[in-house]
């Protein structure tokens, strides 16, 4: 039976996105978050957010963020940067901001071969940049004035790792990292849209409940295309 189970534990250790533990220590975390924004005091959150990024630096920073390509360690520094971010918030939104955008221009740049490709990256970019200004057509006028340019920049390079993302998975559609990432860069866009326009346009239903699940999704997914880019050289985006 001890042998059946270490087995199954082992499998179970091979196809877990980041290892087992790792995952497992992640994903009760951020069910904890989760319910702590929704049904618990914003002050128990903004104490409790940041244990679920730091899992993840943890678990894929130390080992094989730091073995992996270029691509790997700028995800990496992505995560701290959202890590900083989210804590800087709450004290100063704008500067909370700021810091959240050069963690989004770090994933941008983990993807930095499909901007030589400007033909193939375009229409992607065009799309996202279409969606991106019917999202802020709604939420701009909430805005307060001084907060605009900040918002807008974030939301331009948000757009363009999307942008970057689709095509980066067109390029090497079958590669478990791209898709992972992509998947993630979704998430991560929509949990960017449900906040603002809960925000600054309309109130929803269970707000929190939905921004945290779509955002901590989202990063998981992230970190969990990092240890696929080990041995891979400066990109995994094939020309």
């Amino acid at each position: 039976m001890f042998v059946a189970m270490t087995a199954c534990y082992d499998r179970l250790e091979a196809i877990a996105i980041l290892s087992l533990r790792w995952s497992i220590f992640y994903v009760g975390s951020a069910v904890f978050c989760v319910l702590l924004a929704e049904y618990g005091s914003r002050d128990a959150f903004q104490l409790a957010r940041g244990i679920p990024i730091a899992l993840l630096i943890a678990a894929v920073g130390i080992g094989a963020g730091l073995a992996s390509s270029v691509a790997g360690r700028l995800r990496v520094v992505g995560l701290m940067l959202l890590l900083a971010g989210g804590i800087v918030l709450e004290s100063n939104f704008a500067a909370g901001v700021v810091i959240c955008t050069a963690a989004q221009a770090c994933y941008a740049s983990s993807l930095w071969p499909v901007f030589t490709r400007p033909l193939r990256l375009a229409p992607w970019l065009a799309g996202a940049l279409c969606i991106n200004a019917a999202i802020m057509a709604f939420v701009i006028p909430g805005i307060d004035p001084g907060l605009r340019p900040v918002i807008l920049l974030y939301a331009l390079v948000e757009t363009i790792v999307l942008a970057a993302t689709l095509s980066a998975w067109q390029a090497d559609p079958r590669s478990p990292a791209t898709l992972r990432m992509l998947i993630g860069v979704l998430l991560f866009v929509l949990s960017d849209c449900l906040l603002a326009i809960d925000r600054w346009y309309m109130q929803l239903a269970s707000p929190q409940l939905w921004v945290q699940t779509t955002y901590f999704a989202a990063q998981f997914l992230i970190a969990s295309s990092i240890p696929l880019l080990v041995g891979r050289g400066h990109s995994h985006v094939p020309p």
